[in-house]
């Protein structure tokens, strides 16, 4: 099991770090997205804007995570949140 502790070296904002300590967590279990918002203090979404900051938060994790070269990859569980899983093929 990986844990944040694994990643320190990760270069992540406070918000990715919450999302991704919530996600390491939940030990492959979907993490609403109702959660991620209430944990990091990000409204859904913001009618006057086209972008929604809980997936560009999440965008760039991905990105960060792909990055690093790390075995993990943040799915999405549709209508419901997202899911920490090791890459398939790693160990």
């Amino acid at each position: 099991m990986i844990t944040s502790t694994d990643l320190t070296a990760l270069p992540l904002t406070k918000k990715e770090r919450m999302v991704l300590d919530q996600l390491l967590a939940a030990n492959g279990e979907t993490v609403t997205r109702a959660t991620i918002a209430a944990t990091t203090n990000i409204r859904e979404r913001d009618p006057a804007s086209y972008s929604n900051p809980q997936d560009v938060l999440i965008s760039r994790l991905r990105k960060k995570l792909r990055d690093a070269g790390t075995a993990l990859t943040i799915t999405t569980v549709r209508c419901q949140g997202y899911r920490l899983r090791a890459k398939a093929g790693a160990a």
